[in-house]
């Protein structure tokens, strides 16, 4: 089986009251996010190049550790991309000492160590417009529709997901299945028709025994001795279970963003 492996790592700079940045990133192999975090970097920076840069080689770990896994699970994959935003931290990243200056000596221990990773293969770094980093909303506070569209593709989706309304559906057809759920029969022993046989054919029953059939006989009919109108309910609960199953897949095959 060969698959690919995507990975959305972003930096959002200053972003703390302590001007420390955040690191979003989130891996996937196709639709949905496998695997996200959203953690704050640990100490501060001077430019969004050099935030995305830190974000990457914070979860650079991670990427790698992703390839070797599935690669152990005999799998073969066709690429293992990371996508960033930052056009300036990409060419740090991928030419190393020809991108350098003495602007970005301090970090260059960073870069230099993503730039052995991406030469040996092991990764491919690519541009990706700010519009379709997914890992955009796990940096930092997203409003309206794109924060749909962000939300969309991380949890597979569709981009007018209600989570109110979705709640209020799932009530009302558990509130539908209860009330079909208490009209319908159940399927114990016929123990009500068997104690009135053996009472009516006059067996010889001791007063323990009659208080025992007396407390049985409350259990419900079996679906054997159902009427018609209970047959009917039970079709009904059955169709209810049928509707809120096909509403669940269909929920799960909503479409989300291309990428």
């Amino acid at each position: 089986m060969n698959f690919a492996i995507h990975w959305y790592i972003d930096g959002s700079h200053q972003i703390h009251e302590d001007c420390r940045g955040q690191t979003g990133s989130l891996v996937t192999f196709g639709a949905g996010a496998v695997s996200s975090s959203s953690n704050k970097q640990k100490g501060n920076t001077k430019s969004s190049t050099e935030t995305e840069i830190i974000a990457l080689h914070d979860k650079l770990s991670d990427v790698i550790w992703m390839r070797y896994f599935v690669e152990c699970q005999g799998d073969t994959i066709d690429e293992c991309i990371i996508f960033q935003d930052n056009m300036s931290a990409l060419s740090l990243e991928k030419n190393g000492r020809m991108s350098s200056s003495k602007r970005t000596k301090h970090i260059k221990a960073k870069y230099f160590l993503i730039k052995d990773y991406y030469d040996a293969g092991e990764v491919d770094l690519r541009y990706c417009p700010t519009g379709e980093m997914w890992a955009d909303v796990l940096a930092k506070p997203l409003q309206g529709q794109l924060f749909r569209d962000m939300r969309a593709f991380l949890q597979n989706c569709s981009r007018d997901y209600d989570d109110d309304l979705e709640r209020q559906e799932d009530e009302r057809a558990h509130h539908m299945m209860k009330q079909q759920v208490a009209t319908v029969t159940s399927s114990r022993e016929c123990v009500d028709e068997q104690s009135q046989r053996k009472l009516s054919l006059g067996s010889k029953v001791t007063p323990a025994k009659k208080e025992n059939m007396r407390r049985r006989s409350n259990s419900p009919k079996c679906v054997s001795w159902a009427s018609p109108s209970e047959v009917s309910s039970k079709k009904i609960h059955n169709d209810t279970q049928e509707l809120i199953r096909s509403k669940n897949m269909d929920r799960r095959r909503a479409l989300v963003p291309s990428h």
